[in-house]
């Protein structure tokens, strides 16, 4: 049985990332063959317990990689692995790789080692050092055809509130974390916090302002 929707209706606007994942399918967790998987923006929320422009930012960094890397249509889990060019407890680094993970199976040293050298996930999720205050960087590649994409997210041109509003959500974002905010208060400050993910997840005609999509084949 389905669980009932308790998230945002435009959140479920949001469009999925396919992927098939061989592994499940070689240990029976489907029905026969069918392994095409939906990954939706709630599946992040759920796993980081909440929804905000860092997250939202990941999943669309994601979604356009593995489009670069599969034009074909549908990716594949455990046939990418993700170098971060940040240490996983600088700044976002750490958030962003965990949505990474989950969606395309890239593990750090922790994940599954793999059978008969097959279908492994660990070391597949690397982090290295920073280039630049400036920007945010991630290069998915391609197991197997060593096939790259360079991702470069730019923070200060994501989509953002207005001066007043980002003010008024800082006052707001007070009150909330100290339980003092008012029932209109805090409806005020979870649609302004919403608004930002809207944006970015959305607005797809602004996105090239804020992320770039580099491919290069080996």
């Amino acid at each position: 049985m389905c669980e009932p929707s308790v998230f945002r209706e435009f959140l479920s606007d949001i469009e999925p990332i396919r992927m098939r994942d061989p592994l499940a399918t070689l240990l029976g967790a489907f029905h026969g063959d069918d392994d095409v998987l939906e990954y939706h923006f709630t599946d992040v929320v759920k796993m980081a317990g909440h929804g905000c422009p860092t997250m939202a930012s990941a999943f669309v960094a994601c979604k356009h990689a593995v489009r670069a890397l599969f034009p074909e249509g549908i990716g594949v889990r455990g046939a990418i692995s993700v170098l971060v060019h940040g240490e996983r407890d600088d700044g976002v680094y750490g958030v962003m790789a965990q949505a990474f993970s989950l969606i395309t199976g890239a593990c750090p040293e922790t994940g599954f080692k793999g059978l008969g050298g097959l279908h492994r996930r660990n070391n597949l999720l690397r982090f290295g050092a920073k280039e630049s205050d400036a920007y945010v960087r991630f290069d998915f590649t391609r197991t197997d055809t060593k096939r790259t994409c360079a991702v470069t997210l730019i923070p200060a041109a994501l989509p953002a509130l207005s001066s007043a509003e980002q003010q008024r959500l800082g006052s707001l974002l007070a009150k909330n974390v100290w339980e003092a905010a008012t029932e209109s208060e805090r409806t005020e400050f979870r649609d302004l916090w919403m608004k930002q993910v809207r944006w970015i997840a959305l607005a797809e005609k602004d996105r090239k302002e804020w992320l770039t999509i580099e491919t290069r084949e080996v």
